[in-house]
């Protein structure tokens, strides 16, 4: 009579060698397929969105890496955050040229967020009007806007449109001001505030962006002079709606007051239908 654990083992009596297992071809080949799975997702449309928050900054860092074999600013200052993660996207850059989907992709591999936070990418439409974030279900439009803003075609749309006597002024949260510094051929100001001077640097008596060496206006009253101040073309205003909101506290209720009254007819609407921009005669 068999005893009951040789009934239960099917493998009993027989050497190692000889027991049924998986073929180590059918594990690698299950190995293989999830990654490919994996990357599909996680590389799918990675570079369908234009560049946003700090990204804008990396670009310009990598940039200098490029020229200048250093992550040096369009300011001047070295741009110090990360310096090996930057090289990293600077030799992607190289390979694959310097745009959205290079400088995401040594993130998207890593999984760092480096470039942006990895789950502002893994939103399946990835499109800029996709309300989900994976890692927090749904949430609003306005708290996920700053991943997910176009940026882009709203400074293509300057470039293509501006003549060579014309003046271009931003305005938004200094981490983001660097977007406008890579993709427009030149930005004459940005407006700011007081409060970041953590983000500003003094050059020739006035404030520039510590990346983008951009000038920075930090009061209503600046802003004002820099309209009158006569120039042989137009002015162009580019921004968002977002820090212009009555709850928002960014920008002081003077400034959002002009810019408001400046934004009221936008000649371009941004993709994601918060950007904008405006033409002032």
């Amino acid at each position: 009579m068999q005893r009951v654990d040789e009934i239960s083992d099917p493998g009993h009596g027989l050497d190692s060698a000889e027991r049924p297992g998986v073929s180590p071809l059918v594990l690698w080949s299950g190995v293989l397929l999830l990654v490919i799975v994996g990357l599909a997702f996680r590389l799918h449309g990675l570079g369908r969105l234009g560049l946003v928050v700090d990204e804008g900054n990396q670009a310009i860092a990598i940039a200098g890496i490029l020229e200048h074999g250093i992550p040096v600013s369009d300011s001047g200052w070295p741009y110090a955050r990360n310096p090996l993660f930057r090289y990293i996207q600077a030799a992607s850059a190289l390979g694959l040229g310097l745009g959205e989907f290079s400088l995401r992709l040594p993130s998207a591999l890593f999984a760092t967020g480096g470039a942006n936070p990895v789950a502002a990418w893994e939103v399946g439409a990835r499109d800029y009007g996709a309300l989900l974030d994976p890692s927090k279900g749904v949430i609003s439009w306005r708290a996920y806007a700053g991943f997910h803003q176009d940026h882009k075609t709203p400074s293509l749309y300057v470039s293509r449109n501006r003549s060579a006597g014309d003046r271009t002024i931003v305005f938004g949260p200094p981490h983001m001001i660097g977007v406008y510094g890579y993709y427009p051929d030149r930005i004459d100001f940005a407006i700011g505030r007081p409060q970041d001077r953590g983000y500003l640097r003094r050059r020739d008596q006035e404030n520039v962006g510590w990346v983008t060496g951009i000038p920075t206006i930090t009061h209503h009253e600046e802003l004002i002079e820099v309209l009158r101040t006569p120039i042989d073309g137009t002015n162009w205003l580019l921004g968002d709606h977002v820090p212009l909101l009555a709850d928002n506290p960014y920008y002081a209720e003077s400034v959002k007051t002009v810019i408001r009254r400046l934004a009221e007819k936008p000649a371009y609407l941004g993709l994601d239908g918060q950007t904008f921009v405006v033409r002032i005669p």
